[in-house]
């Protein structure tokens, strides 16, 4: 996969190796990292000459959770709308949103957003489920809230 990858500010990324210069940029689209090569300073500008494509990041450690799941943290609120509608227009039937401690209000806000706003009326709660889950070692052990929304898109 090829996305455009920008340059906005060279001096804050660029590293010395020697007698060159390599820069590592990473991809906002698909969290790659290319690495950028024979970096050549011309008049106080610094240009690239050649550069690598973009690689894949390594799987990421979502383990067991299945695709068909959002997890809210601390994004903005439309990156998981955009995420839920994608995923349902995708073709998938029903999706589960998970949020835990302080973010479970922008699951909730979330998932309004998407049945009012994108959806309207196509989209409804099938079951929402709310738990406790025991965080941290003995002795300093804390309660942190849990809720878990499901989701189906209407016939």
């Amino acid at each position: 996969m090829f996305h455009n990858v920008w340059i906005l500010s060279a001096s804050s990324i660029f590293e010395s190796v020697g007698s060159r210069k390599k820069a590592f940029i990473g991809c906002v689209a698909c969290g790659g990292v290319t690495n950028t090569t024979s970096i050549l300073t011309h008049g106080g500008e610094q240009r690239l000459t050649e550069q690598k494509t973009v690689t894949e990041r390594a799987p990421s450690t979502r383990g067991n959770i299945p695709t068909n799941t959002v997890l809210i943290g601390q994004k903005p609120l439309m990156a998981y709308a955009t995420a839920i509608v994608m995923q349902i227009n995708s073709g998938s039937k029903e999706l589960s949103v998970k949020a835990r401690g302080r973010v479970i209000s922008k699951a909730v806000d979330v998932v309004e957003v998407c049945r009012r706003r994108f959806f309207d009326g196509k989209l409804e709660i099938k079951d929402v489920s709310i738990g406790t889950e025991v965080l941290g070692e003995e002795g300093q052990t804390r309660n942190v809230s849990t809720i878990e929304i499901k989701l189906a898109k209407k016939a």
